[in-house]
């Protein structure tokens, strides 16, 4: 999953102090809830630019699911979420 890569490409590799990466998925009755955390520096998330990752990430959402599934990066002072929501 590039969603996975990216965490700990971006989030927790560049990074000398230890890092953590979580992945939590919560199946409601409307959808599939997939959050995938890293611990990594904060960052502007308007700014983030879209590489080969998050394009096939949001490409293959779109392809599977049209526009029935979101896709969102967050980044906080605690690290970066990638939230995905999948139709059930």
């Amino acid at each position: 999953m590039p969603v996975v890569e990216n965490a700990v490409k971006y989030g927790i590799a560049p990074y000398s102090q230890a890092g953590h990466i979580s992945i939590i998925i919560e199946a409601t009755t409307r959808s599939l809830l997939i959050e995938v955390q890293d611990t990594g520096a904060p960052f502007d998330d308007t700014l983030v630019s879209q590489g080969e990752g998050l394009r096939i990430t949001r490409e293959t959402l779109a392809l599977h699911y049209q526009d029935e599934a979101t896709f969102k990066l967050v980044s906080t002072d605690e690290g970066t979420s990638a939230f995905i929501t999948l139709p059930r």
